[in-house]
């Protein structure tokens, strides 16, 4: 059975965080021109142990969507092995919302048996061109969606 995806992720180049590795890249050039100075080494290696540990706690946050004809997959960018699936004949609604704190991430909620799921934050789409795609292909499949107005009032409307 051949069965058709559609693959919503945007380039890695567009992803902030990814940009952050160059970070730690600058931080080692420093040790190595101020070797000689304990201090400044220790802090700098301290420096790039707590970057690195802060990105892959908020890596878990790099997801993105494929959707196929019968499911819906949440994939992650840099865990790999992480996805969830979520079948269309189970879905009763998807909320995309970004109540989420003081950012206004986007995510992704699901109602199934009447139990909403957990919030799916979905950085690594690009929301202002496919957000909208995404909520159109799912109306044409019959999902119910539920798209915030701040959503809509940000990424739905045709700005240049």
């Amino acid at each position: 059975m051949n069965l058709c995806m559609k693959v919503y992720i945007k380039k890695p180049w567009k992803e902030i965080l990814i940009w952050g590795f160059v970070s730690p890249s600058i931080m080692y050039m420093f040790i190595e021109i101020y070797g000689e100075q304990i201090i400044i080494k220790l802090a700098i290696t301290y420096l790039i142990i707590a970057y690195t540990l802060a990105f892959l706690v908020w890596a878990i946050y790099f997801n993105y969507l494929i959707l196929y004809d019968n499911r819906i997959v949440l994939k992650n960018r840099i865990y790999r092995f992480w996805s969830r699936t979520f079948m269309y004949q189970d879905i009763e609604k998807i909320m995309i919302k970004d109540d989420l704190g003081r950012y206004n991430y986007v995510y992704f909620q699901f109602v199934s048996n009447g139990k909403k799921s957990h919030k799916y934050l979905v950085s690594s789409i690009d929301h202002r061109h496919d957000l909208k795609q995404i909520t159109e292909e799912l109306l044409r499949k019959k999902i119910n969606v539920e798209v915030s107005e701040s959503v809509v009032a940000r990424f739905f409307n045709d700005v240049n």
